[in-house]
Parts: C-alpha cells; sequence; structure tokens
C-alpha cells in the first residue's frame, strides 16, 4: 500500500482481490490500473473519477 498525502486527505493505492491497483479516497475505490505505477500516473494526473481529487 501506497499514501499520498493530498490536500483533500490521504489518498492510498492498494492492491485489490482481484490483483489490480486502486485509487481509494475515503473508503471509495475509485478506480483500477494493472500496475501501482499507472495508478499513481492516474493519481497525479488527476485521472481517477474522484471529483474532490479532480477539481483542485
Amino acid at each position: 500500500m501506497w499514501r499520498y498525502k493530498s490536500p483533500i486527505g490521504d489518498i492510498y493505492i492498494e492492491r485489490l482481490p482481484n490483483g489490480r491497483y486502486g485509487m481509494v479516497f475515503d473508503g471509495t475505490v475509485w478506480e483500477s490500473c494493472d500496475t501501482p505505477q499507472a495508478e499513481a500516473d492516474n493519481v497525479y494526473m488527476q485521472v481517477t473519477g474522484c471529483s474532490e481529487w479532480e477539481k483542485i
């Protein structure tokens, strides 16, 4: 698990039961990718589907 201390709160990248890696914020998995690096890139680029994260 990886944690990013963002301006909206902690965002986590976690390995999911299906083997993919998901962005977790406030207890919700917003999306997932095949690798944690790809998921981190989506968080960085703010293309996660989480409107709180994408509007800042």
